[in-house]
């Protein structure tokens, strides 16, 4: 029977350890399967390497992209369609949208992680921006977080006051969720813009520690930690903590938590402390009225009306590209990736 098992052994001390018997029935098909995959990922990895060459790629950097044109060009393919020989002689007075001369939008999306590690790319687009930018020029970024650690969203807010630094308008605008660190970094915006169900809010602190002194124990380990500085560690996930760091863990909880409050009241002063800063999450509705957006909308309903009040829209990318040996390994690891979860779902698997 195929299958993988799993069988439990005991050291000379009587205690527990884990040890792995893999026992699986490989065919000849199986085995010509993965040389297939291989083949496969090696030959599209070859064509992503020439034409990566072939563009000139390899280099990382910011890219703008005129998102005015796509829409025009999105216009005029229907009217190709859609318009007779008649009707484009009526339609040939009509008033044509100008986009050459008003002030420039420009869109960023920022997708932020637990860490907020992609804080680093943030600030290169806006280091372009402000480069780039004409006083009348404005940003309108779309924030997507559910928030994470405290000192990289703080970080993504202060990329985002540089803006406003540069007298540059914010707009900031949330399609599914900025909640936490995502909202820290949203409220710097002059104006939050959320869809009808998006999340916003959630203006709290977390801790969760997962203690694991216990377990080590069944296998002989034992934790020690020397420092120098009484608080230099307190609570730790290798030793069960005492009351007092319990304490000075909550006190820290406590000062960020009041820190943050007082980063939503610097950009909105009018909320109502004891209704949002609670922790909770609001859906965009309750947050309008709570005074934490300040209207309902998406970003293609935000895009599009800049587009058809003229204004030019430029969204703001930061290209990475990996040489080539990265990208067959990404390639390679995913694929394998894949084909052990459908090897493992398909397959009868015994634990014994």
């Amino acid at each position: 029977m195929k299958g993988v098992k799993y069988m439990l052994f005991k050291n000379r001390r009587n205690k527990p350890s884990f040890s792995v018997k893999v026992v699986q029935d490989a065919t000849f098909l199986d085995v010509l399967k993965v040389l297939l995959l291989v083949a496969v990922v090696a030959i599209g990895g070859l064509h992503y390497y020439q034409k990566n060459i072939s563009e000139g790629g390899g280099a990382n950097g910011v890219v703008f992209k005129n998102m005015s044109k796509t829409y025009s060009n999105m216009e005029s393919s229907f009217n190709s369609v859609m318009i007779n020989k008649e009707q484009e002689k009526i339609d040939s007075g009509s008033v044509v949208v100008d986009h050459t001369g008003k002030h420039n939008v420009f869109y960023v999306e920022y997708n932020g992680t637990l860490m907020a590690s992609e804080v680093v790319y943030l600030k290169e687009k806006i280091d372009a921006i402000i480069l780039k930018s004409n006083p009348e020029d404005e940003v309108l970024i779309k924030i997507t977080s559910p928030g994470g650690a405290v000192s990289g969203y703080g970080l993504v807010a202060s990329q985002i006051n540089r803006l406003k630094v540069a007298g540059i308008k914010v707009t900031a605008v949330v399609d599914t969720v900025a909640a936490s660190g995502g909202y820290m970094a949203a409220v710097v915006a002059d104006e939050i813009v959320a869809a009808p169900f998006a999340m916003v809010g959630s203006i709290g602190v977390v801790a969760n520690v997962m203690i694991y002194e216990d377990f080590l124990k069944n296998f002989g380990v034992e934790s020690r930690v020397y420092t120098a500085g009484e608080s230099k560690r307190s609570v730790v996930p290798t030793r069960i903590p005492t009351p007092e760091e319990e304490a000075k863990l909550k006190k820290q909880l406590e000062d960020i938590h009041t820190n943050f409050k007082n980063h939503v009241l610097g950009y909105r002063p009018d909320v109502d402390e004891s209704k949002v800063f609670t922790g909770e999450a609001f859906l965009a509705s309750d947050a309008l009225n709570l005074g934490l957006v300040d209207r309902i909308g998406t970003s293609d309903e935000l895009l599009l009306d800049m587009y058809k009040d003229g204004q030019r829209i430029i969204k703001v990318q930061f290209i990475v590209q990996d040489d080539f040996s990265s990208s067959m390994a990404k390639e390679i690891s995913a694929a394998f990736v894949d084909t052990i979860k459908t090897e493992i779902f398909s397959n009868n698997i015994i634990y014994q």
